[in-house]
């Protein structure tokens, strides 16, 4: 009889356990991914562009003139009399907003039922995600 028991505990446990479907947490790591790419590479840009901008300052202080303006695929380089340049790259949008905007949470009737939806916290610049 105990062992009839262990084996329907087992039996149970394992058809239980293959019914589960984590494909909806298998989407959400797939979009959380896709978007920490989007923003190593607006990071990157926006790195590249302070580095460029940084190059112009230190040729105003040090009174270096600029010899030519190249015109780029996506955006300019400047080539300065002391032989140093800056590459200066055009943005993505003019109209897009500067700080991305936040994914309505996913919560179902039972959820608002239990608790209040999550308060966005203020930040520095308005409400972060």
């Amino acid at each position: 009889m105990k062992k009839f028991l262990v084996f329907t505990l087992v039996a149970l446990s394992i058809t239980f356990t293959g019914c589960y479907d984590d494909s909806a947490l298998w989407n959400e790591i797939d979009d959380l991914d896709q978007r920490v790419t989007n923003l190593e590479t607006v990071v990157e840009d926006v790195n590249n562009n302070i580095d460029a901008l940084q190059t112009l300052v230190n040729a105003l202080q040090n009174q270096v003139s600029i010899v030519s303006v190249t015109e780029i695929a996506n955006g300019y380089t400047i080539l300065f009399s002391d032989g140093t340049t800056a590459t200066i790259t055009n943005g993505l949008d003019a109209n897009a907003p500067i700080a991305p905007t936040c994914p309505s949470p996913r919560r179902s009737p039972q959820d608002s039922a239990r608790a209040p939806a999550p308060a966005a916290a203020a930040g520095r610049f308005g409400s972060a995600c």
